[in-house]
């Protein structure tokens, strides 16, 4: 099995990801009303339903992961750990 090419797709898929990641927060950036939230994982920009979905989930005792990567696709709000 050859295990470096294994390791360069995944890091081929790795900076697809970030690169994705990156170009969609600058269109968040760039949407009126649209905030940056201080979260564990740094600074997301959000839509204000977004932030509003976010504090209320806190109000609520929960600790979601915005912006939260599966399978192909970035979701507004995981719970990795459930």
């Amino acid at each position: 099995m050859n295990f470096g090419g294994m390791v360069g797709r995944e890091l081929a898929r790795a900076e697809k990801r970030t690169a994705v990641y990156r170009r969609m927060q600058r269109e968040a950036a760039a949407r009126p009303g649209s905030v940056s939230v201080q979260t564990p994982n740094g600074a997301v920009w959000m839509s204000l339903i977004e932030v509003a979905l976010y504090d209320a989930m806190h109000r609520e005792g929960l600790s979601p992961f915005p912006q939260f990567y599966i399978h192909g696709y970035y979701v507004d709000f995981a719970f990795p750990d459930v």
